[in-house]
């Protein structure tokens, strides 16, 4: 069957109205292709798992799962996928292009990556799972609960007027300070803010390589809330 795909179809690319939840728009179209619409539904599951069971996070309570957004779909549309196996493993082959590339991409340029992620990704590992294939490496582990724990971030501004600093999330609650961070942020502080107020898009800042991040880039998911409310405080 061939359509119109959005072609990065994925929460992160649409706008709500928070309250009555409606979707006001659609964003970013620069991968729209004329092809098999069930690509759409395919990218959609493949960045739910990468931003769950692949990177060793719970679901967020109320989250539909698998087979509960493929009816969702079928509701909707009256279509029931044929052809989602194969597109399946063409959104994780094409994503694992993206993300080799990006990889590669820092390497030549001397900023720090983890040399492993380019045969051991999120991509690769997914793949595995739907062929049927060896694990390209050790899975990622079910990442630590941040209300038991307690984690640290350090940020690197850069720049004129640039600083230093530390969070600290204890058991849930936030502090800046100390050494030995969990993972570590380093960004021109001009990035910083623009990304901060929504001005770059946080992923397009980490694909140019104007945003570097080490450690476990999980508890950074899950510490944004906390990274927005003291990034002031930390001037």
């Amino acid at each position: 069957m061939v359509g119109r795909a959005r072609g990065d179809a994925r929460i992160g690319n649409i706008l709500f109205d928070q309250q009555d939840r409606r979707v006001l728009a659609a964003m970013d179209w620069e991968m729209a292709f004329l092809g098999d619409p069930e690509a759409d539904l395919s990218w959609f599951i493949l960045l739910d798992w990468q931003h769950g069971d692949g990177a060793g996070l719970a679901r967020c309570e109320g989250t539909p799962g698998y087979e509960e957004t493929l009816q969702r779909y079928e509701e909707l549309t009256g279509w029931k996928p044929k052809n989602l196996l194969f597109n399946e493993v063409l959104s994780a082959v094409g994503y694992g292009m993206i993300l080799v590339c990006v990889l590669k991409n820092f390497k030549r340029q001397g900023i720090p990556i983890d040399e492993e992620m380019i045969l051991n990704n999120v991509c690769t590992q997914r793949l595995a799972e739907l062929l049927d294939l060896p694990s390209p490496g050790p899975k990622r582990e079910q990442t630590a609960d941040l209300e038991e724990v307690t984690v640290s971030v350090q940020f690197h501004l850069t720049g004129s007027n640039g600083y230093h600093w530390y969070l600290i999330s204890e058991r849930g609650e936030g502090a800046v300070m100390p050494e030995n961070p969990t993972c570590a942020i380093t960004a021109s502080l001009k990035d910083w803010e623009k990304i901060q107020s929504g001005e770059l898009n946080r992923l397009e800042a980490w694909t140019s390589g104007r945003l570097v991040t080490e450690g476990d880039l999980n508890v950074l998911t899950q510490l944004e809330d906390l990274i927005a409310e003291f990034t002031g405080a930390a001037e």
